[in-house]
């Protein structure tokens, strides 16, 4: 065997033990606790392999072993157990909303370890945000001991991900084809990745909620706009850009009026927060004719404010989500034409118990005869989807050997089989 042979041979073998790694650490991560028997089985590695893969993740402070304790008098001692490590690397995720900008600094099993919330400053402009984000990715980082590999940005849409640019949104200080992957690279000295914040919601209850074994689903995302995120094939499905699920600016009334992003009758022109206050005062009315007085407080009326009325059973705010509701069924079953789904997570803040959205959803979809078994549930981390999913964006970037953890070093056939 020539010399070049042996070279491609050691590069074949170094790039399976990456993608072996990469493979344990990623079932350890979401799984939360695993045996190296269970490893042994999942991935189909041999057990010397697992082994040896594990203990490389080990002294790289990777990974790190706990005694597992069960109750219910079981004999004979705890097994000894895989998990993300306390000591490993973390990553900044952010966030950009029309009003808010977030920071966090996370661990790549999506825990928040440090977090920072700031208004959206009223003079906004590339510059500010930036300067804003990078603030308190600064603040934050210099809080923690462990060191911050890389950024993911989940934001408003319109955008091109592939080449990190922030293209149009509508109402958004006019800012356009903002670069924003490269200028917070120049910030930060760190890989960023851009995300659409409907896909980056998507991506966190793939890889961090309880829909890990749900192979199809959709994320819709009720934030100030409106949005979807697919996981379609086990895979988040972003487009060409990655800017795929903009349903809000999807046409529902072709007989409409323009909206801002130059399409007719967009679905967020009549499911809006301006659109709710309207029904809302409309059916508070009719029910209490006389209190004149009501009516400064319902213009001060919050998306939040009128979920939890719903929530709590209130007429008026039932009334004005029905209504609200109606519009996003109609763009939704449009999704379900398309894609056949079997499964839709409604994403949004709300700070009462109670599903009233997704009930009203769930009864105007299935009202459908092939949709009977179409499901809507609440996203599993509420309003905060799409702020755990940049943490995920990053993370997906890790477990696909984009971002290394591990040194190269030259291995054995036999560790990696």
């Amino acid at each position: 065997m020539g010399a070049s042979e042996n070279g491609k041979s050691g590069a074949n073998i170094q790039d399976l033990k990456k993608k072996n790694q990469s493979l344990i650490l990623k079932s350890i991560v979401l799984a939360q606790g695993l045996s190296r028997s269970q490893l042994a089985g999942i991935t189909g590695l041999s057990k010397m392999a697992v082994g040896n893969l594990v203990s490389d993740l080990i002294d790289a402070q990777l990974v790190e072993e706990f005694e597992a304790v069960f109750t219910g008098g079981s004999y004979g001692r705890n097994p000894v157990m895989l998990r993300l490590s306390r000591n490993s690397p973390c990553v900044c995720g952010m966030l950009i909303r029309r009003d808010l900008l977030q920071v966090v600094i996370s661990d790549i099993g999506g825990h928040i370890l440090r977090q920072k919330n700031m208004d959206m400053p009223e003079d906004a402009d590339a510059e500010k945000i930036e300067q804003c984000l990078f603030d308190a990715y600064e603040a934050l980082r210099q809080e923690e001991t462990r060191p911050v590999i890389a950024v993911g940005i989940s934001s408003l849409g319109p955008l091109d991900a592939k080449q990190g640019v922030l293209l149009n949104p509508p109402n958004f200080h006019q800012i356009e084809n903002w670069r924003v992957v490269e200028s917070m690279t120049q910030r930060t000295g760190l890989p960023v990745y851009l995300i659409h914040d409907a896909s980056a919601g998507a991506l966190a209850e793939k890889m961090y909620g309880p829909l890990k074994d749900v192979d199809d689903f959709m994320y819709l995302h009720i934030m100030g706009g409106i949005g979807c995120g697919y996981i379609l094939n086990g895979r988040l499905y972003g487009g060409s850009t990655g800017q795929a699920g903009e349903i809000g600016h999807t046409s529902i009334n072709f007989c409409g009026p323009r909206c801002d992003c130059g399409n007719i009758g967009c679905l967020e022109l009549y499911a809006n927060l301006q659109q709710l206050r309207f029904h809302y005062a409309e059916a508070y009315f009719m029910i209490n004719p006389r209190d004149a007085a009501a009516e400064r407080r319902i213009a001060s009326l919050g998306w939040t404010d009128i979920v939890n009325g719903a929530n709590q059973k209130e007429p008026a705010a039932l009334a004005a989500l029905a209504q609200y509701g109606d519009y996003i069924a109609h763009a939704v079953i449009t999704c379900l034409n398309l894609l056949d789904l079997p499964c839709i997570v409604v994403g949004y803040s709300c700070d009462s118990k109670g599903n009233a959205l997704e009930s009203l959803l769930r009864s105007k979809i299935t009202a459908y005869s092939h949709y009977k078994k179409v499901r809507v549930v609440h996203s599993s981390f509420g309003g905060d989807a799409p702020l755990i999913g940049a943490v995920a964006c990053v993370a997906e970037h890790i477990f696909d050997q984009s971002i290394p953890l591990l040194p190269e070093k030259k291995e054995k056939d036999e560790d990696i089989q």
